[in-house]
């Protein structure tokens, strides 16, 4: 049995398996080296780059982004059930609050100053701007969804 990489179509390998034979379209482990996660690019192994000390801090940090955010969505959804037995013209005006304020919410990891950020003050920055943001809008229109976002700062 041989080593066989498998490949996907931008050179990838994506597994390495057991094989009788190596076949046309297979690269053989043992002569060509790497591993699962490198690329195969004209024949030769390109290692994968190795992550960033700002990739690895991004990712720790947007688990705390997504926790506090699924914390803020389950308190602006537990504000707007009080306003659905409120009069129609309040009541549609604090739905279309709420929507814009959810989705606000839900885009928070992917709108333009926090993708482009570089260091994780950066990043942070861009994300206690967009929560201030939120904030603004929530105290311009009312003052019932404020009261959701409190513990931000904290």
């Amino acid at each position: 049995m041989k080593r066989a990489h498998v490949v996907n179509e931008a050179g990838l390998i994506v597994n390495t398996i057991m094989v009788p034979e190596i076949e046309d379209g297979m690269y053989d482990a043992d002569l060509y080296g790497g591993s699962i996660g490198d690329s195969i690019i004209d024949d030769r192994v390109v290692p994968r780059q190795p992550e960033s000390a700002f990739a690895q801090q991004k990712v720790a940090y947007f688990a705390e982004v997504r926790d506090m955010r699924e914390r803020l969505l389950n308190r602006l959804a537990g504000i707007a059930m009080d306003y659905i037995a409120a009069e129609p013209p309040e009541q549609l005006q604090m739905r279309a609050l709420y929507r814009s304020l959810r989705q606000s919410l839900l885009d928070i990891t992917t709108i333009e100053s926090v993708a482009s950020a570089t260091t994780l003050t950066e990043l942070q920055a861009a994300v206690k701007a967009e929560y201030a943001r939120l904030v603004l809008l929530a105290n311009t229109q009312s003052q019932t969804f404020v009261k959701a976002f409190r513990e931000v700062d904290e």
